[in-house]
């Protein structure tokens, strides 16, 4: 498990307003290696990008309202499950199979339903 802490300044701004965290975890084939980035998104300040590797199953807590997320496997015959949740509730889940190369996800918002995709090639709406 890994909380990711340099999202997560303590007691500034709009952080110090509203704790909210979504959870990603990604489970699938142990052992398995991803890569990829994730950008979160505080009330109405700009979204920051943040690049995210590991293996197998993870778990990062995400200090963030909104979150979008492209994971990349290492190998095409991986197979991997990417989870959002919110305060206990899974907003999304989104398989990867082979020879699927990516897995995107989006946590929604208020304007927007979650939604997640899988591909071959890497997603444009990142």
């Amino acid at each position: 498990m890994i909380l990711i802490t340099a999202f997560c300044p303590v007691a500034q701004g709009a952080f110090a307003e509203s704790p909210a965290m979504i959870i990603l975890e990604v489970k699938g084939d142990r052992g398995a290696e991803f890569s990829g980035d994730c950008s979160l998104q505080r009330g109405r300040g700009p979204e920051k990008r943040y690049r995210i590797s590991g293996r197998v199953p993870a778990k990062y807590w995400l200090p963030a309202g909104v979150v979008r997320c492209s994971l990349e496997k290492a190998n095409l015959n991986s197979r991997l499950l990417a989870i959002l949740s919110k305060d206990g509730e899974v907003l999304l889940r989104q398989k990867g199979a082979p020879p699927l190369r990516w897995i995107s996800v989006f946590s929604g918002s208020d304007k927007a339903k979650a939604r997640g995709a899988a591909s071959g090639a890497r997603p444009l709406w990142q």
